[in-house]
């Protein structure tokens, strides 16, 4: 499926945006604008804070100092029809990551990555790929485990 790269640390002038920092709709739309970038219906939107370099780095900042979407994002997102959202943090949504579940699973149907690279992505500037992802052959699941690759 098309994806669209949403560089929200890159847009601000960071290489990671603050601990802690709740993406706003208005970050993720001023974010799509500055890129030039357009979201449509059943695409994948990936969202970077700037946090995956820290998966093998520093456990401590990757496991409790991550930024990530807050609530109003998340319904920003659904508004637009994604099908997908993908993010490079391990818990997706700040301050509470269970409403950000909630929103985007739950209340509709939007699929949800976490802990993605997208270090590369956004270096090359590649702001739209193609996305393929292999789950795990679960009947009945709700949730696995996911080879995701971006083909740019």
């Amino acid at each position: 499926m098309r994806s669209v790269l949403l560089d929200v640390a890159s847009y601000k002038g960071l290489r990671t945006l603050p601990e802690r920092y709740e993406i706003t709709a208005k970050d993720l739309e001023e974010t799509e604008r500055s890129q030039s970038t357009k979201i449509s219906d059943g695409d994948c939107v990936l969202v970077r804070t700037g946090y995956s370099k820290f998966f093998t780095t520093d456990s401590d900042a990757y496991l409790h100092k991550f930024a990530g979407l807050g609530a109003e994002a998340a319904r920003w997102l659904a508004k637009r029809r994604v099908r997908l959202v993908g993010i490079d943090n391990l818990a997706a949504g700040v301050p509470t990551p269970f409403e950000v579940h909630n929103v985007l699973l739950s209340d509709n149907g939007i699929f949800l990555m976490k802990s993605l690279y997208l270090e590369e992505l956004s270096k090359d500037r590649r702001l739209s790929s193609v996305v393929v992802v292999l789950p795990l052959k679960i009947k009945g699941g709700e949730a696995s485990l996911v080879r995701p690759i971006a083909i740019a």
